[in-house]
């Protein structure tokens, strides 16, 4: 090995590689206004935004507009649960998102900074203010239901009482003293201790009638129905309690039957 030779392999082996040079990124900036969708139909938001970003497969122009929608379309989805009547954290909250986003769903654009304006028209302002008076007239008349029942239940626990409803009477109407010896407390009490007949018990109520003006076979063909039913629902095991009562409701043989003659 020659000197120059030796002084290439020395060279050549402590020489660190030379890295290929990386192609650099081109930043690209936009400014667009865009109508936003708000949880409220009809009531939109008026955004205005401004963002630099770069395509990663730079290869490939990239329209602006393409740029612009693809932003639209990934703000509209955190707008549309909001309502126009706090524009100032609504804005708050999509420029976090906008800050902590970088690349947008179903592109190869990636953002690097950005920021958004978020408003709302006069129209939207007053349609979001409408929605709020409407949810709390609302609230306050499912309010003045709750306590409209838990007076009726309150006034039907004391008049189911006669002791106790002429105690409440004689407290609400002292000057009304002749109205404690009548028996109305009683006849009040009576009908309020009343209670609708169970939906279960007529319901069987009228089948026991139905089967009452059935004939042998056609009592039979009604629990084979009827088993088809409980096995479409799942409970088989009445079907075969269905089974046990058929043969308890069949028919004794008669006379000319197979048994005939036979003692």
């Amino acid at each position: 090995m020659t000197q120059s030779t030796w002084r290439q392999w020395w060279h050549d082996w402590w020489s660190p590689p030379v890295a290929e040079p990386t192609p650099t990124r081109q930043l690209s900036a936009s400014s667009f206004e865009s109508r936003l969708p708000s949880a409220l139909p009809g009531a939109p938001f008026e955004a205005w935004f401004t963002v630099e970003w770069y395509n990663t497969t730079p290869a490939e122009a990239t329209d602006h507009e393409q740029l612009a929608e693809a932003v639209r379309a990934w703000a509209a989805a955190i707008t549309a649960r909001d309502v126009p009547s706090d524009v100032p954290a609504v804005q708050t909250r999509l420029a976090q998102r906008l800050a902590a986003t970088r690349s947008l769903p179903g592109t190869d654009l990636v953002l690097v900074a950005g920021s958004v304006t978020l408003d709302a028209p006069a129209a939207s302002r007053r349609a979001a203010l409408q929605w709020e008076e409407l949810h709390r007239e609302l609230a306050l008349d499912r309010l003045r239901r709750e306590v409209e029942r838990n007076e009726l239940r309150y006034l039907r626990e004391v008049f189911t009482r006669p002791e106790v409803a002429r105690s409440y009477w004689l407290r609400h109407h002292p000057e009304a003293l002749d109205e404690l010896l009548s028996d109305r407390f009683e006849q009040i009490a009576e009908r309020l201790g009343q209670t609708p007949e169970d939906p279960q018990q007529t319901i069987a109520t009228l089948l026991r009638e139905f089967l009452t003006g059935l004939g042998q076979e056609e009592r039979r063909y009604l629990l084979d129905q009827l088993a088809a039913v409980f096995a479409a629902f799942r409970r088989s095991d009445l079907g075969d309690r269905l089974g046990t009562v058929g043969q308890m409701t069949a028919a004794p043989p008669t006379p000319n039957g197979p048994l005939a003659g036979h003692t």
